[in-house]
């Protein structure tokens, strides 16, 4: 074996741990996608009762199952966006320098994570603080709307992300010691 061969099964030795990696916090995440979708079944059929008997059997434990579930799946959604980098490679030179597509995807995956952190708990606190007798209509705002924006920019993100060449042949060794691009 050469030294670029070795290199090159060094570097895919790599590439497979973190792509497995992936997986598992990808599976975890599914596994819990799932349980979240059960809530929302479960409380989408709560919601088909006659309106008398939601509000005189269960209208405050229904909303509280509803904005902190979405604030748990939120803290799980950032969980893995932290966790995979934010869809960026682990290798790659991210820094305000750099410019380009990688420092924007990152600006806008932490703007994601934050700001869907924050308004998900902003939404289930103004909501829990007197079980939606004066804050329900005001937590609904502030759940769809900053929820509406962020999920503009998540389909950017995945746009951007599919048009990124994501490192995969940017400055990679040949097997001859020399870069290609």
């Amino acid at each position: 074996l050469t030294f670029g061969q070795m290199h090159h099964l060094v570097h895919d030795i790599h590439e497979y741990g973190i792509l497995k990696e992936r997986l598992n916090w990808f599976t975890v995440y599914m596994f819990l996608l799932v349980l979240f979708i059960g809530l929302n079944f479960a409380l989408m059929y709560a919601n088909t009762l006659d309106d008398v008997y939601i509000e005189k059997h269960y209208e405050v434990t229904f909303h509280l199952f509803s904005f902190w579930g979405v604030f748990v799946f939120t803290l799980v959604e950032a969980a893995l966006l932290i966790a995979t980098n934010g869809g960026g490679r682990m290798d790659d030179n991210i820094t305000p320098s750099a410019g380009g597509s990688s420092m924007l995807v990152l600006q806008a995956s932490s703007l994601t994570i934050f700001g869907s952190v924050m308004s998900a708990f902003t939404a289930a606190v103004l909501y829990s603080l007197d079980n939606g007798e004066t804050f329900e209509v005001d937590a609904h705002w502030v759940e769809y709307g900053v929820q509406f924006l962020l999920s503009g920019i998540n389909v950017w993100f995945v746009v951007s992300y599919c048009y990124l060449d994501n490192g995969n042949s940017k400055n990679e060794d040949d097997g001859n010691g020399t870069k290609s691009n």
